[in-house]
């Protein structure tokens, strides 16, 4: 802290100058959200500096645009004569975001600080804003289109595809997943067919929760989300996967709605099997799987076994109960979205969005394709079906699914499915959600 003389004249105002922050051979500072940000010469080349904290800005693949790089050449890194000749801007418009231009780089260019190096892991679940994902502004900048994605593990996790042993958990990368590679292609062609928008795809955390089905969460989560970061469309991306933790329908009683409640109640959990199957959102499908046989009268000192719910898919009776309950609430969910308009008057848009999984059960693919097909038809909730021309490409995409990671998309099925979900949005009828 720098303090005023001791011999201060008369009437002159008091002041302090105190230190807040350093950083390595800076050259220029801009202040945003709170923070001061500096550029800087040398092999660090932009950081916070109140206090002082290393940003670091990422590529398409994940990789990291650090000076000492030795496999890229530098994205950053100013010459000594650079010194003072950098413009260093933050954008007034949107927080976290800067403008940068310098006597090497014939160009002005932008950048963000989203929490990139902190986030980078898609095991990394620290974003306090109820994301799986990097930390977005909450207020949506202007010329924006917000997507906000919902689904599960398949939407949040991405393996990089290699020769040698499978990627560690912890070093999958965000930017591999098909939402983060749909946002890198919409903002793509929206420059290059000088469309004046950008795009934010944005994923919810429940994608990653183990002990939340889509036969409840949604409901419950997706609304506060939209609101909260004024989504203009929100989607639910589901495969073969997505109804098989169809037991969690039990670990919960329903609500005033008719619908499982957003988490399971653990007290409910320790009553008898026979007393919470005969809640009237499960009664019936309880009862006629058991009258069936698939499943059995809770086992002293035991639980029920629980089959695979392709056993339930292939019975016509039992396959229509599971499209009750998981249609029910996702057809409230659908109207209530579509009831509401964004900040900018727009309505806000729905869909589901399916795609086959890697074919790994007792049961044919057709019979969950089948199955999510009438779950849609049946509640009038949009489904943007990825099928056909998934199954088309997956060859060429070869291997789209990990071999270990319990069959989810790898790297390239997640590239797949970026390029055909992009397709849509651009194109009739989908383009209506944004245009």
């Amino acid at each position: 802290m720098l303090k005023p003389a001791g011999n201060r004249s008369a009437g002159s105002p008091r002041f302090s100058i105190k230190l807040i922050g350093s950083g390595k051979n800076i050259v220029a500072l801009a202040a945003s959200d709170n923070s001061i940000y500096a550029i800087q010469n040398g092999p660090v080349p932009f950081a916070k500096v109140n206090p002082y904290q290393p940003v670091r800005i990422t590529t398409k693949g994940g990789l990291f645009l650090d000076a000492s790089s030795e496999s890229m050449y530098p994205f950053w890194g100013f010459s000594k004569h650079e010194v003072g000749g950098v413009g260093f801007l933050a954008d007034p418009l949107e927080p976290r975001k800067f403008f940068m231009a310098t006597q090497d780089y014939h160009t002005v260019i932008d950048f963000k600080d989203y929490d990139f190096g902190k986030l980078m892991g898609s095991e990394n679940y620290d974003n306090p804003d109820g994301l799986s994902d990097f930390r977005y502004p909450i207020t949506k900048p202007p010329h924006t289109i917000r997507i906000l994605v919902g689904g599960d593990s398949q939407t949040a996790q991405a393996n990089q595809i290699s020769e040698g042993p499978i990627t560690p958990f912890k070093k999958r990368k965000r930017m591999l997943t098909y939402p983060k590679q749909l946002e890198l292609l919409l903002n793509t062609e929206a420059a290059l067919n000088d469309i004046p928008l950008n795009f934010e795809v944005l994923v919810d955390r429940h994608s990653v929760a183990l002990d939340y089905s889509l036969y409840n969460w949604p409901y419950y989560e997706l609304p506060d989300l939209q609101e909260k970061f004024d989504a203009d469309i929100v989607f639910l991306f589901v495969t073969s996967s997505s109804v098989k933790n169809y037991q969690n329908i039990f670990q919960g009683p329903s609500t005033r709605e008719g619908i499982l409640g957003p988490k399971a109640d653990i007290e409910y959990t320790l009553k008898p099997e026979i007393e919470r199957f005969s809640d009237p959102f499960v009664k019936t499908f309880y009862k006629k799987a058991f009258e069936r046989g698939y499943l059995k009268p809770e086992r002293p000192g035991g639980k029920t076994p629980w089959p695979n719910v392709g056993v339930f898919l292939q019975d016509p009776e039992t396959r229509l109960e599971l499209e009750k309950i998981m249609g029910k609430g996702l057809g409230m969910l659908c109207r209530k979205l579509n009831a509401r308009k964004n900040k900018s008057g727009r309505q806000v848009g729905f869909f589901i969005c399916y795609t086959p999984g890697q074919e790994r059960h007792a049961v044919p693919e057709e019979k969950f394709h089948q199955f999510w097909i009438d779950v849609c038809s049946d509640n009038a909730i949009p489904l943007m079906d990825l099928t056909a021309p998934f199954e088309a490409l997956k060859t060429t995409y070869a291997p789209a699914y990990d071999a270990v990671f319990d069959s989810h998309f790898n790297s390239q099925g997640n590239d797949l499915l970026a390029k055909i979900i992009c397709h849509e949005l651009l194109d009739k009828p989908w383009s209506r959600y944004w245009k």
